[in-house]
């Protein structure tokens, strides 16, 4: 075989290997949270844990795709395989024997009351009534908007979709509170100064990795995923988690 020809079976079987040797591709899970998980009008997935995936999975090595579900079919999907990963609640009763669990928290999600001067804390939903409030548009609130948007719980709200917005209207008067999560709260208060700001949390939960152990290589990826994550985190390129 001539020089030329064995140059040629060397490249063509490298290429031949290399094609092979595609990514693995993960299927994430989320549910409709916002600002934590959502999906655009576009259709495609956004928000503060599909930030972080954005970040941490390719840099891990993978390619990625993301699935929006209720919670109950997202969990059965993680047990069975459907799904290879979730970003939340590490918790959930059935993710105990059939998830691997990462250790690193990634983001705490708090949700957080802002008003003026010395007002009630608000703990549970019943405290808002008759109090005038600032929603973000959009936003579950964990399931306090369904609450909150209910005539006969007589809560007096106004939305908006921005959160800066809302922080402008509760420094004019135009409201008793602000309902928001800390971490658009935090750039939004970047902007505006408010003086005798208080504030108290309402919940509050971190978020991990958690992979089925019915993923291919499960054990490979959790490890990899956190070893990236920290080193992302390391080198500062993870500021807003």
């Amino acid at each position: 075989m001539s020089v030329f020809k064995k140059s040629f079976a060397i490249i063509f079987i490298f290429f031949c290997i290399s094609g092979f040797s595609k990514a693995q591709t993960l299927k994430l899970g989320y549910i409709e949270f916002p600002p934590v998980f959502s999906t655009d009008k576009n259709g495609k997935p956004q928000g503060l844990l599909i930030d972080l995936a954005a970040k941490v999975l390719p840099e891990a090595g993978y390619e990625w795709e993301a699935y929006s579900y209720p919670v109950k079919r997202m969990v059965d999907y993680i047990v069975r395989g459907n799904l290879d990963l979730w970003i939340g609640l590490k918790t959930i009763p059935e993710f105990k024997t059939t998830t691997i669990k990462g250790s690193s928290s990634l983001l705490d999600i708090t949700l957080k009351a802002y008003r003026l001067g010395q007002k009630p804390d608000i703990i549970k939903r019943e405290d808002l009534m008759n109090k005038k409030i600032i929603i973000i548009k959009g936003f579950s609130y964990g399931g306090w908007v369904n609450y909150i948007k209910n005539p006969e719980n007589k809560v007096l709200y106004t939305e908006t979709y921005e959160h800066l917005a809302a922080f402008k209207m509760l420094k004019a008067g135009r409201a008793d509170y602000v309902l928001d999560y800390v971490n658009p709260s935090e750039k939004a208060l970047q902007k505006i100064k408010i003086d005798a700001l208080f504030e108290n949390t309402i919940s509050s939960f971190s978020a991990y990795f958690v992979v089925s152990k019915k993923t291919r290589d499960a054990q490979k990826v959790i490890k990899n995923l956190e070893k990236t994550y920290q080193r992302l985190k390391k080198e500062g390129k993870l500021q807003n988690q």
